[in-house]
C-alpha cells in the first residue's frame, strides 16, 4: 500500500463538488484563487443523487475492509466538501464535514505504517512518515459533526490555526462563492486559465483555441443542480468583449460539430448529441455564459449506456 493510499481512500470516494459552510471557508488560504464546493446532504436527498449512491460499488472487498477499518463511510457519513488552492501548483487543501472518528482513523492510518498522530492546536493530527505525502487532521466542532483536513502538512496546520480567527478572502472569490455556493456542486475561478497548465500541458482544442482564447479568460466559474431537471451552469470571464464573443463562437461550433458527428449514430454518443440540443451559450459583455438543463432520466440513461460499454460514469 503506498503512503498516501489510507488519505486517497479517505476522500477518493465522495461522489459529490445550501450555502457553503462559513467555518469551512473562513479555513481556506486567504490568497485561495479556486475554490470547489459539494454539498452532500443536499445533493444526495435528490432523486440523481439516489441514482448516483445506489450505482456506488457495495460489493468492493477494499472500499468495505477501509470502512470497518476506519469507521468511517462516505456514503452515510459525509455532509460537505470543500477544495481550495491559490493556483500554486502542488498546493491546496481539501475540507470536509462529517462524521469522523478520530480515534478510530488515527488507529487505521498508524496501523498502515506510514503515518505518525499527534495533536496540534486542538486537532487530531495524521502526519505522514515520508516527507512530501499529505497530511490529514480531525477537528472536534462545536456542532454534533466534526471536520477533516487533507493537504500537505503545512497547509493543514495553517488551516487547523485559521479555524478559530477571522479570515477573509478575496472579495472577488467571496462574492462568487456566494452566487454559486448554494448549487449542490459547484466550483469558482480567480485564477487565469493559462495558470493551470505548464508548458508540456496538452491541450486538446488546438494551439490556436489555446493561445488566442484560453489565455485570454481571466476568471471562471460553474455549478451543478441535481433536482429535475438537472442543471448545469458556467461563466467564463475574458479580458475583452470580442474575446468573449470569439470564445462563445469556438464552443457553439464544438457543440454542432459533436451533433453532427454522432447524429445517424445509436448509443451514449447520440443521447450526448440529443442532449446538446439544449446548450444555451449567450455573452454579456466580456462574460460568456452557458446553460444546460438535462432530464434526469435522460441523464440516467446516458451514465448507464456509457457503463454498459465500458466508458465509465463520466
Amino acid at each position: 500500500m503506498r503512503q498516501t493510499a489510507f488519505l486517497a481512500a479517505f476522500f477518493s470516494s465522495a461522489v459529490f463538488l445550501s450555502a457553503a459552510d462559513p467555518t469551512l471557508l473562513n479555513m481556506i488560504m486567504p490568497d485561495a484563487k479556486v475554490v470547489a464546493g459539494v454539498n452532500v446532504s443536499k445533493a444526495e436527498t435528490s432523486p440523481f443523487g439516489q441514482f448516483v449512491l445506489r450505482s456506488m460499488p457495495t460489493t468492493d472487498k477494499g472500499f468495505e475492509q477501509f470502512v470497518t477499518t476506519s469507521g468511517f463511510d462516505p456514503r452515510t457519513d459525509l455532509q460537505e466538501l470543500l477544495v481550495a488552492t491559490n493556483a500554486t501548483p502542488k498546493t491546496g487543501i481539501v475540507l470536509a464535514r462529517g462524521k469522523f472518528n478520530a480515534a478510530q482513523l488515527s488507529s487505521a492510518a498508524v496501523a498502515t505504517g506510514h503515518f505518525t498522530t499527534s495533536v496540534y492546536n486542538g486537532a487530531q493530527l495524521i502526519t505522514p512518515v515520508k516527507a512530501g505525502a499529505e497530511a490529514m487532521a480531525i477537528i472536534l466542532d462545536s456542532t454534533p459533526s466534526t471536520i477533516a483536513v487533507m493537504g500537505d502538512p503545512a497547509s493543514v496546520k495553517a488551516a487547523i490555526d485559521r479555524r478559530k480567527t477571522s479570515n477573509p478572502v478575496n472579495p472577488v472569490l467571496a462574492a462568487k462563492v456566494a452566487s454559486y455556493g448554494a448549487s449542490d456542486a459547484w466550483s469558482v475561478s480567480v485564477a487565469p486559465l493559462s495558470s493551470f497548465g505548464g508548458p508540456g500541458s496538452a491541450n486538446p482544442l488546438g494551439g490556436s483555441m489555446q493561445g488566442d482564447l484560453l489565455k485570454k479568460v481571466q476568471a471562471s466559474s460553474g455549478s451543478i443542480t441535481f433536482t429535475s431537471p438537472i442543471q448545469i451552469t458556467g461563466e467564463a470571464v475574458a479580458d475583452t468583449p470580442q474575446d468573449a464573443s470569439a470564445l462563445s463562437d469556438v464552443i457553439k461550433f464544438l457543440a454542432s460539430m459533436m451533433q453532427s458527428s454522432v447524429q445517424d449514430k445509436a448509443g451514449a454518443g447520440a443521447q450526448v448529441a440529443t442532449l446538446l440540443q439544449n446548450l444555451s451559450v449567450t455573452t454579456d459583455q466580456n462574460t460568456v455564459k452557458v446553460a444546460l438543463s438535462i432530464g434526469e432520466t435522460d441523464l440516467e440513461n446516458l451514465i448507464k449506456s456509457r457503463k454498459s460499454h465500458g466508458a465509465g460514469v463520466i
